[in-house]
């Protein structure tokens, strides 16, 4: 059980960082980053590894500085598509396990009224 709640956390963790990407799209210099998973103790359930940051440089675009004078600067090198398919990759993993918890949670239940 404590490798599905284990997991839960994991996906948890990389469904915030992916907020936090989306959320810092709009953000000049802002550079994504990534979750990095790995297997539980005895190669059971999955925990976060490390959390990266993407280092690939996001495109140069021109904007105002505070004097009205154009600057060059670089934009966030944040990609919509690669983090709505890690969110939804997330999403499902998630789902999984917590159906995982629930139905352990059912088993145990029906096991304890069997023994009262």
């Amino acid at each position: 059980m404590s490798e599905q709640i284990q997991a839960l956390d994991a996906f948890a963790t990389s469904m915030q960082v992916t907020a936090n990407n989306l959320a810092n799209i709009n953000t000049n210099g802002f550079h994504a980053q990534r979750v990095d998973l790995e297997s539980g103790p005895g190669d059971r359930g999955v925990r976060v590894q490390d959390i990266v940051e993407i280092t690939k440089e996001g495109p140069l675009v021109s904007q105002l500085d505070e004097r009205g004078e154009e600057i060059t600067v670089e934009a966030s090198d944040v990609d919509v598509a690669t983090e709505m398919t890690q969110m939804i990759q997330d999403e499902r993993a998630f789902e999984a396990n917590a159906v995982t918890l629930a139905s352990y949670e059912r088993m145990i239940g029906q096991f304890i009224d069997e023994m009262v």
